[in-house]
């Protein structure tokens, strides 16, 4: 059981994305208390990097999660990542201060680049790839590319 979800987190991601996405699955499967402690207090302060299980609605999107430098990226806890996505660093997942307690919505095989920052109650379509730096604040299209700032007219 543990071996096929490695194998299909290690086909898509290197070594240390692989232990933090593998972390995050048994946290996701057990609701370990002791793997949570373990999350809160190594790898976040080590990596700088903020990733709630519960960002993701099944233990299928947590596998198909990949991060390819897993470094300084932060995921709102009740955002909702969807299948297949990958995520480079420096990203931000989040809300919106002042505007919305809503957190954002990413669709099924997104793409975000590096140092991103996606805020406030939006949704990203699916199949988007949205561009490096780039700051959205308004829900995307599917099927579309974003780059630079993307907002409600």
């Amino acid at each position: 059981m543990f071996s096929s979800a490695l194998n299909q987190i290690r086909s898509r991601n290197g070594m240390l994305a692989s232990c933090v996405i593998f972390l995050l699955y048994l946290e996701k499967r057990y609701s370990s208390s002791m793997l949570k402690t373990f999350r809160k207090f190594l790898w976040q302060p080590l990596l700088n990097l903020q990733i709630h299980p519960n960002s993701f609605d099944s233990l299928e999107n947590i596998l198909t999660l990949h991060l390819t430098h897993p470094f300084m990226i932060i995921i709102h806890e009740y955002s909702k990542i969807g299948n297949n996505c990958t995520i480079y660093h420096e990203c931000t997942i989040g809300l919106r201060e002042h505007k919305s307690l809503t957190p954002p919505r990413i669709g099924k095989n997104v793409f975000i680049g590096c140092k991103s920052l996606i805020l406030g109650d939006v949704f990203i379509g699916d199949n988007t790839r949205i561009g490096a730096g780039s700051i959205i604040l308004a829900t995307t299209p599917p099927c579309s590319t974003i780059t630079g700032l993307y907002k409600a007219n």
